[in-house]
């Protein structure tokens, strides 16, 4: 029995969803599915937090490859199956799209409403990033001050205007991003 190797475009699907960090299974099987001649199939990726499975295309441009996948993803639809598809394509904006596509198919399926949420949620606080640690840090500084840093007393406004500025700025920022996230429907 041959063992399986990752395809080339696999590897890189596979560096994205650990750069983005998200925790996902390899090669998963997926048994006795409606309709479907095979005892099972074989899912590239599956990431159990969202319980979406992802599946690279990668012999999509082949007519033989492609014949396959429209019948893995006609298979998958029917059984109501969550799939974000990768085509060779994709791969130069796996991000945006990637991201766009999980959304979506999070949100065509009603029992993975509890999924979508959290996945808004962490996208949002990966988009705000430590900027609000960085300004608590800041204000924290300046309020109790440090037994190693001398205030001169005329620069106080000054640090007090910074802080004040970092504060619009993290809640701009914050707003920004659970607009951008939240507010698309």
């Amino acid at each position: 029995m041959s063992k399986y190797h990752d395809t080339e475009g696999e590897k890189i699907v596979e560096f994205f969803l650990e750069d983005e960090g998200l925790k996902f299974k390899k090669q998963v099987e997926i048994a006795k599915l409606q309709g479907d001649f095979a005892d099972y199939r074989i899912a590239d990726f599956y990431l159990p937090q969202y319980k979406v499975y992802v599946e690279f295309l990668g012999k999509w441009n082949s007519s033989d490859g492609k014949s396959k996948y429209l019948q893995k993803m006609d298979i998958y639809k029917k059984n109501g199956i969550p799939c974000v598809y990768i085509y060779p394509d994709n791969l130069g904006t796996l991000k945006y799209l990637f991201h766009m596509r999980l959304r979506d198919e999070l949100e065509k399926h009603p029992g993975l409403r509890f999924q979508l949420f959290g996945y808004k949620c962490a996208r949002t606080m990966r988009a705000v990033g430590n900027i609000l640690l960085v300004f608590l840090g800041a204000a924290l500084l300046v309020i109790f001050g440090s037994s190693n840093i001398q205030l001169n007393p005329e620069a106080v406004p000054y640090a007090l205007l910074i802080i004040g500025l970092l504060l619009i700025l993290s809640l701009y920022l914050t707003f920004s991003a659970v607009k951008n996230i939240f507010g698309r429907k």
